[in-house]
């Protein structure tokens, strides 16, 4: 049994975010989407060595097969970060679900255009749902004031 892991920690200026496995966490600010985990996925990591493009990562089936997850003790380094935040920051915390249903320009889209961090959530939901929802589908969407 393996599961994945994307938390953060916020204090007043500074987010400190732990990742494991292929669920996400972006940030946008203004209209840049940053993604600010890795991907610990066969096909993420053959991408980083230069032998797959992003592309080909999109449309590999290795993106199913995780390097490294909880629940896996050889594989459980977990990736620890700090990242400034400022505020009318919106982060988004994801499933792999939603991140094969829908693309990073979308995500920055539906960050921007809706009102408040619950909408933006529901409409990301929705929106992967829509399409399919092949996977578990979670969203957690943060405003920062």
């Amino acid at each position: 049994m393996q599961t994945t892991l994307a938390m953060t920690l916020l204090a007043d200026d500074f987010m400190t975010v732990a990742s494991l496995g292929d669920s996400r966490i972006y940030r946008l600010r203004d209209v840049t989407l940053l993604q600010l985990t890795r991907d610990h996925n066969v096909a993420a990591e053959l991408a980083a060595l230069g032998h797959l493009s992003l592309s080909q990562v999109a449309r590999s089936a290795l993106r199913g097969t995780l390097s490294r997850a909880l629940g896996v003790p050889s594989s459980s380094d977990v990736d620890i970060e700090h990242h400034p935040l400022e505020s009318g920051d919106r982060l988004m915390l994801c499933s792999d679900g939603l991140i094969k249903a829908i693309h990073d320009p979308e995500i920055a889209e539906i960050l921007a255009g809706s009102r408040t961090a619950g909408e933006a959530a529901s409409a990301a939901v929705e929106m992967a749902n829509r399409r399919g929802g092949r996977d578990n589908v979670s969203v957690i969407v943060l405003a920062v004031s």
